[in-house]
C-alpha cells in the first residue's frame, strides 16, 4: 500500500475514532483526548519512514517485534476485517 493510501486509511479511522473517545470522555478531558487521537498525514508519513530507515519497512520492524509468519497472517486478517 502506498504511504499516501496508508495515511489517507489513518485519516479516516482517526475521524471514525474521534468521535467515539470524545463520547467516552469525560467533558473536562475532551480537548486533550482531541489533541491524544489526532493523525495528521505528515504523522503518518514520518512513522512510514522510520520503519523503512530503521527496519527495511513494517515487514522488518514486524520481525524486530518478535512476530512470526502465522502471527502476521492474523494481524493483516483482523486489520481487514477477514476471517482467520
Amino acid at each position: 500500500m502506498e504511504p499516501a493510501a496508508v495515511a489517507e486509511d489513518y485519516a479516516v479511522s482517526s475521524d471514525y475514532l474521534r468521535e467515539a473517545w470524545l463520547a467516552n470522555s469525560p467533558e473536562s478531558e475532551r480537548e486533550a483526548t482531541l489533541e491524544n487521537v489526532r493523525c495528521p498525514p505528515e504523522h503518518v508519513h514520518n512513522m512510514l519512514a522510520h520503519l523503512d530507515r530503521r527496519y527495511g519497512g513494517l515487514a522488518g520492524y514486524l520481525d524486530a517485534i518478535g512476530l512470526g509468519e502465522s502471527e502476521v497472517r492474523q494481524l493483516r486478517a483482523r486489520l481487514r476485517a477477514e476471517q482467520v
